[in-house]
């Protein structure tokens, strides 16, 4: 046998043992409640490599399937990202394909994930530096080492809390039951407990790969939070780093430009509890690439692959947030007023692609249709009714997700965080006023970058504009991702275009000035200080279960019916937004929802019809809001007369509802 083949052979044994390992219940309990930090090192360390599966899964997918859809001539250093997304495209449209079908089903999602990796394994074995090449160390110099040295520290620095992963991402996917639901019932179907099916996008969607590979809660949480930090960092640098800003400076003075981004305050809380916000800002840049290539590109079926690319990372966005339209519609019309020459109006293939993508954005809305059938819930119900909706529930949705207005003064604030909380931006302008005053120098702008900035310039007003009318200045800035991006993008591409001249010169000190000053402002605002702080739980002697008990006061109450109950038990919580790390289906009260409306009711009658609604088996209150609330349920005299105290928690009392029972 080929030392190729053995190798291939080889590693993608070691991929089905750690298939096999991820559902052996035995092997993951033990490695998440043995006391000892190893275990827990090992269960950690099992998360990353389960989201170093899914990454390498779908970029295999991705390396086989575009040259069939005809993308193959692309920069190398595109490659991996377009892989890898192209492949998360097709298979989250699988999921989708097989949940109308009806059938879901566990098995076809792991020989998918499989055939992915070893696809991966194959062009790996044959050419291993395919992935993020490298020079060697030796050939680095002085200051370009401490450069690398600096970027490793963060990206390790920034894995102890993701792999501890205290705070959980949406608990919609990761925690609760839900992917177990879908490849349960084998396909979309309305589950009575799951009444935020309407909010998993695209990217949620995907990580019923996940689900298929394992139903540890915490695995899962702590695997899809390393898929995301994982892609969303390391694919960031790499973009710019390899991409735009490497056409301004020499390859080994933008590697800490790039690093910057990556590393800003505000992308802090998106990479580290899993949300797919941060996806957001890695398309943008990885569409502003393809547009910049598609401007400076002179063969048009070249130019094609580009605009496709674009039209489909446009469908991807949408479809894993609305919101992304904040920046996907002013970007549009940049391209529409400074580069539609570059655009085949006349190529079939290029409408072929739109539709593509139309339908990609509006696959969430398919889906909504199909199990509520409202397309857009809970927005426009009074056009697109949902019979599991009634016009108060919709309404307190829609309340939810409001967000504060603010007044005027507020906007010029927020903007200034910003930029606070990306220095490096503010510093480069800097430099560049500093540096054409004293030597009175302009650098000529090529046309096609030209074109660039200004359709982001275009972009970046449209998008100020939109943010001005429609949000007010106090919204999160993860609904605004792509304008906080273009703020600090767009300076920083003008500046580094005039600072040109000082790294491809013999300006060493000016060099080292900027770098060292540009790495310390970078770290000053990426809060590495209290990634560190996590590193004690590596070396700790508590089990990585002891350590989520410690957590937080809920956490013993869910540890406990953990234990006591199976998947299919139903827990009403008074009163909770918080996250779960639960074997159960968890109902959260909520004034708004038409199954938990009750639990804040007076009246006894309504109070028993809901309970026979949802039928839970136990009832979880928080001590400070017995007596403060109206409602019945939050009545110690009503509690103990009806229900049976089981447990009394630090914070919290655990009520069994008794299976007979009838309120008078």
């Amino acid at each position: 046998m080929k030392a190729p083949n053995l190798k291939i052979f080889i590693t993608s044994g070691i991929v089905l043992f750690i298939i096999l390992v991820a559902e052996h219940t035995p092997t993951i309990s033990f490695l998440y409640e043995k006391t000892n930090f190893f275990p827990a090192i090992c269960f950690r360390l099992f998360a990353f490599f389960l989201a170093l599966l899914l990454l390498s899964s779908f970029y295999g997918i991705g390396s086989l399937f575009c040259p069939l859809i005809g993308i193959s001539k692309i920069q190398k250093y595109l490659e991996i990202p377009v892989y890898f997304f192209i492949g998360f495209i097709i298979s989250s449209s699988i999921v989708y394909i097989l949940g109308f079908l009806e059938i879901l089903k566990r098995e076809i999602f792991i020989c998918i994930v499989f055939f992915g990796t070893v696809l991966t394994v194959r062009k790996l074995v044959k050419n291993p530096l395919d992935l993020f090449p490298t020079k060697k160390i030796s050939k680095l110099e002085t200051f370009e080492k401490l450069v690398w040295f600096t970027i490793i520290f963060f990206l390790i620095g920034r894995l102890f809390p993701v792999l501890n992963f205290n705070s959980f991402g949406d608990p919609l996917f990761y925690n609760l039951p839900v992917g177990r639901d879908y490849l349960r019932a084998g396909g979309f179907k309305w589950f009575e407990h799951a009444e935020f099916y309407w909010q998993a996008g695209l990217s949620d969607i995907g990580l019923i790969y996940l689900h298929s590979l394992t139903s540890h809660p915490m695995l899962v949480q702590l695997t899809a939070q390393a898929f995301y930090y994982l892609s969303g960092a390391l694919f960031l640098i790499y973009i710019l780093h390899k991409g735009l800003f490497s056409e301004f400076f020499p390859e080994k003075n933008n590697l800490w430009i790039s690093f910057s981004f990556i590393s800003m305050s505000t992308f802090r809380m998106e990479s580290i509890v899993a949300k797919s916000d941060y996806w957001l800002a890695i398309l943008l840049c990885l569409i502003i690439v393809f547009l910049y290539e598609a401007l400076k590109e002179r063969h048009q079926k070249i130019r094609l692959q580009y605009l496709k690319l674009i039209l489909l990372f446009a469908g991807l966005c949408f479809s894993i947030k609305i919101t992304s339209i904040l920046f996907l519609l002013p970007f549009s019309v940049g391209i529409l007023i400074f580069g539609s020459k570059i655009i085949p109006w006349k190529s079939l293939s290029f409408w072929i692609f739109l539709i593509v993508a139309t339908v990609l954005s509006l696959l969430n809305s398919f889906k909504n249709q199909y199990i509520f059938e409202s397309p857009i819930i809970p927005f426009a119900s009074d056009i697109f009714p949902s019979p599991y909706w009634d016009k108060e529930g919709l309404e307190g949705i829609r309340n939810l997700s409001t967000i504060e207005k603010g007044d005027l003064l507020d906007f010029p604030n927020v903007f200034f965080q910003f930029l606070l909380g990306h220095p490096v931006s503010i510093f480069l302008v800097l430099i560049t006023l500093i540096w054409w005053s004293k030597y009175k120098t302009i650098e000529t702008i090529p046309d096609h970058l030209k074109k660039l900035e200004k359709i982001i310039s275009l972009s970046w007003l449209v998008s100020l504009l939109l943010w001005l009318s429609f949000l007010g200045p106090l919204v999160n800035t993860r609904y605004i991702i792509g304008f906080v991006f273009l703020t600090l993008l767009l300076p920083t591409i003008i500046a580094t275009n005039q600072l040109a001249p000082i790294f491809n010169q013999n300006n060493q000190k000016w060099q080292n000035s900027v770098v060292g000053i540009s790495i310390l402002l970078t770290l000053g605002v990426s809060h590495i200080d209290l990634d560190l702080q996590q590193a004690k739980h590596w070396i700790s002697s508590k089990s990585f279960h002891q350590h989520w008990m410690d957590s937080s006061s809920l956490a013993e109450v869910q540890n406990f019916l953990n234990n006591h109950v199976t998947p299919s038990t139903r827990v009403l919580f008074h009163y909770t937004t918080q996250r779960f790390h639960a074997n159960f289906i968890v109902y959260g009260a909520r004034s708004f929802s038409p199954r938990t409306r009750f639990v804040s009711s007076k009246d006894r009658i309504e109070i028993m019809k809901g309970l026979k609604g949802i039928k839970p088996e136990y009832y979880v209150i928080r001590k400070d809001k017995i007596g403060f609330s109206s409602g019945l349920l939050a009545k110690k005299d009503f509690l103990d007369e009806n229900f049976i105290l089981l447990k009394i928690f630090k914070d919290y009392l655990l009520y069994k509802v008794p299976e007979d029972l009838e309120i008078y």
